[in-house]
C-alpha cells in the first residue's frame, strides 16, 4: 500500500520524458500509488498520443530534443481547446525566467528533478482536484445547456399552442378554442348526441340587395353583419355552427356547457336584435333595404366533425336544428321565432306575443309559435 493518501486511484497519467530511465521510474512509482500511467519518449509522440487516448494529467521533461517542453505545452493546449488537462513540467534549472516561460506555456505546476516523491504526489493531487471540478463544471454546463434546451423546446411547444389558440378564436369561442387545444380535445368534440339550444339568423332581402349593389358593398355588409353577430354569439360561449351567405347558425351547451342554455341563448338573440337593428338603420341611411329574422329550437342533436379530406368543421345536425332554420326563415324583420315547448321551457323568464301555429316542412302537425319580445330573467351563465 502507498504511503502517499490518494483520492483519484485510477486516474490517468501521461509521462514525458527524452531518458527512458527516468521517464520508466516515474512510471512505476506511479502505478505503485494507484494511478494508470503511460510513457511517450519525445513530444511528437506524447501529441501523437493525446490525439487517440484521455488523460487526466501530463507530466513533462522541459529540456529534450526536438519539440521541448515548453513547445508541447503550446501545442497540447491547442489541442485541448477549453479542457483543463494539468501539466506539471520537471525541469533542473530554478531559474525564475524558466518557470514563467513555462506558466506562459501553459503548464500549471513546475517539479525539481530529480523529483521528490511527497511533493510530486502531493502537486499531482492538487492538480486532480482542480482538474476534477473541471469536469463537475463542464458536466454541470453541459446539465443546464440540456435543461436550456428543453425549456426552449417547451416554450417553444406554449408559443405554438397559444399561436394555434388565436388561430382557433377566429372560429370558435375563446373557451371553446382553449377545450380544442387543449388534452381532452378527442373525448370533448368528438361525435356524440347532446341536448343544446340551436339558433339561425339571416338577413331579408340580401338576394335583391346582391343584385345591384357592387361586389365590394356585398362584401362590406356581410362583414360587418358577421363581425356584430359573430362577436354576441362567441362572447356567450355559443359554438359557430354554419355560416351560409347571408344566414349565421350557432349552437349552445356543446363543448362548453352551459347549465341554461336555451335562456343564455334567448338572450344573446335579444342582444343581436338590438344590435342589427342599429345595422339595418346604418344600411338604410345607404339605400339597402335589409332586415333579420332568428329562429331558436332546443332539443337532443348529433355533434361532432364534419367534411372531407382536409377540411372539417364542428358542427350540429339534426331535426332541432332544421326547426330553428324553419323558424328563422318564418320570422319577420326584428322577429325571435320559438316553438311553444321552448317557450315553456324558460319558465315564464321572456315575454312573448303568439304567431299563431305554422306548419314546416318536415314536421308533423302544426306547431305554435311564438315571439320574444323581451327577457324578464337574464341568464347567468357565460
Amino acid at each position: 500500500m502507498s504511503q502517499y493518501s490518494n483520492e483519484f486511484r485510477g486516474s490517468r497519467i501521461l509521462v514525458v520524458d527524452d531518458d527512458w530511465d527516468v521517464g520508466a521510474t516515474l512510471c512505476d512509482l506511479m502505478q505503485m500509488n494507484g494511478y494508470n500511467t503511460s510513457y511517450s519518449a519525445s513530444a511528437n509522440a506524447a501529441l501523437d498520443y493525446l490525439k487517440k487516448n484521455d488523460v487526466d494529467l501530463v507530466v513533462s521533461d522541459v529540456r529534450m530534443p526536438g519539440t521541448d517542453g515548453f513547445e508541447f505545452c503550446q501545442l497540447a493546449r491547442t489541442f485541448w481547446g477549453n479542457e483543463f488537462i494539468p501539466i506539471i513540467l520537471l525541469t533542473g534549472n530554478e531559474a525564475e525566467f524558466e518557470m514563467v516561460k513555462g506558466l506562459d506555456s501553459g503548464a500549471d505546476d513546475f517539479i525539481m528533478k530529480p523529483p521528490q516523491p511527497a511533493e510530486l504526489f502531493a502537486k499531482i493531487r492538487a492538480l486532480l482536484r482542480l482538474r476534477s471540478l473541471h469536469l463537475k463544471n463542464k458536466e454541470q454546463a453541459e446539465l443546464l445547456s440540456k435543461w436550456n434546451k428543453d425549456l426552449e423546446g417547451r416554450v417553444q411547444i406554449q408559443v405554438d399552442e397559444l399561436h394555434r389558440l388565436e388561430r382557433f378564436k377566429r372560429y370558435f369561442s375563446p373557451r371553446v378554442a382553449e377545450i380544442i387545444v387543449g388534452d381532452d380535445f378527442e373525448t370533448r368534440i368528438g361525435t356524440h348526441r347532446r341536448e343544446i339550444t340551436s339558433l339561425f339568423i339571416d338577413l331579408r332581402g340580401f338576394t335583391a340587395f346582391a343584385e345591384v349593389a357592387s361586389p365590394d358593398d356585398v362584401m362590406r355588409v356581410l362583414n360587418e353583419f358577421y363581425s356584430v353577430v359573430g362577436g354576441i354569439a362567441m362572447s356567450h360561449n355559443a359554438t359557430v355552427g354554419s355560416l351560409t351567405g347571408d344566414g349565421m347558425m350557432f349552437f349552445f351547451n356543446d363543448p362548453v356547457e352551459i347549465p341554461n342554455h336555451r335562456l343564455e341563448a334567448v338572450c344573446v338573440a335579444v342582444e343581436i336584435r338590438s344590435k342589427v337593428r342599429e345595422l339595418t338603420t346604418k344600411w338604410k341611411a345607404l339605400g339597402y333595404r335589409l332586415g333579420f329574422g332568428i329562429g331558436l329550437a332546443e332539443g337532443q342533436a348529433t355533434i361532432g366533425g364534419l367534411g372531407f379530406n382536409a377540411y372539417w368543421t364542428y358542427t350540429v345536425v339534426g331535426s332541432t336544428v332544421n326547426l330553428a332554420a324553419r323558424l328563422c326563415a318564418e320570422a319577420r324583420d326584428g322577429e325571435i321565432l320559438v316553438s311553444d315547448r321552448f317557450r315553456s321551457s324558460l319558465g315564464g323568464c321572456v315575454k312573448v306575443e303568439p304567431c299563431g301555429i305554422r306548419s314546416f316542412k318536415g314536421f308533423s302537425g302544426g306547431i305554435v309559435v311564438f315571439n320574444i319580445t323581451d327577457v324578464i330573467v337574464r341568464s347567468s351563465a357565460a
